[in-house]
């Protein structure tokens, strides 16, 4: 019975050191996840992935070596040619850069990712610092003033309402919302369905649309000037703001995908490491 008494509290003993070995397991996993975390990857990663896997045809992070001359295209072959903005700055989440355009600063695409789209979607996070001066364009694709499509968190109509307006020739189709909120990080998306629906969201919810367009990117023929942050009318302001994450989709991408790539972006992240409490002895339960 001596024995068989050790052998128990041999038992005990083992099992004491098992759940032990487990628990700080546990923590050291959960400080790994922490450490992963808090080392700036998320949200920027799952964003990331999130919209590479709706596959856009051009996406501009703005996380290119300050003094580039140049804004990798990090999905196609579009990259553009930076004109004075400041590059790699602070994005809007966890990980992400972004583009100080101010001064004139813009960027020239060489070509409209969307030239061949009869439906599109383009999205961005903006960071406008607002002002008094409107019709200030987050893109601006065209060959002249009768003929282009682009995007202005303020524009010239009545209450300064954001605006996205396509137009060819005399033909013109708008959809408006309320004018954006300046000096703030916010995620804007415009689309145009096959079947000729213009939907504007902000923040991944639909506030802004308009049915019936005859017209879609592919009926502007040749868009010579395609720019970020400047417009093709010579008199109308530059953008003065910041850009980070722009992307252009030849599809309507779906109230659902959008929200999906928003609440990507807003993914929590820990602040704080997990630690182990409780007495390590046999008995004893350890909580991470």
């Amino acid at each position: 019975m001596k024995g068989s008494r050790r052998g128990g509290g041999g038992n005990s003993w083992l099992i004491g050191i098992i759940r032990i070995a487990i628990a700080t397991l546990v923590g050291a996993t959960g400080l790994l996840v922490w450490a992963a975390l808090a080392g700036g990857t998320q949200p920027y990663d799952t964003y990331e992935s999130t919209v590479a896997g709706d596959g856009p045809v051009a996406q501009y992070r703005f996380d290119d070596a300050y003094g580039s001359s140049t804004l990798a295209d990090s999905a196609g072959s579009y990259a553009a040619t930076n004109s004075e903005a400041t590059l790699g700055g602070e994005g809007p989440f966890g990980g992400s850069k972004s583009g100080l355009l101010a001064s004139e600063a813009f960027a020239t695409l060489p070509s409209s990712p969307l030239a061949e789209a009869s439906a599109f979607t383009v999205e961005a996070w903006v960071y406008w610092d607002g002002g008094s001066s409107y019709k200030q364009p987050i893109f601006d694709f065209g060959s002249d003033e009768s003929d282009y499509m682009y995007l202005t968190p303020a524009s010239g109509l009545s209450e300064h309402q954001m605006l996205f307006e396509i137009r060819a020739g005399s033909t013109s189709f708008q959809v408006t919302a309320p004018t954006l909120t300046d000096k703030a990080w916010e995620y804007v998306a415009v689309s145009e369905s096959g079947s000729g629906t213009l939907t504007l969201y902000l923040n991944g919810e639909q506030v802004g649309q308009t049915t019936g367009a005859t017209i879609s990117p592919s009926s502007l023929g040749s868009t010579p000037d395609d720019y970020l942050g400047k417009s093709l009318i010579a008199s109308d302001p530059f953008f003065d703001g910041r850009m980070s994450n722009v992307a252009f989709y030849a599809t309507e991408l779906s109230s659902g995908q959008l929200k999906a790539h928003y609440d990507a972006a807003e993914l929590p992240v820990n602040t704080t490491a997990p630690t182990i409490s409780g007495t390590p002895t046999e008995g004893n339960s350890l909580s991470a």
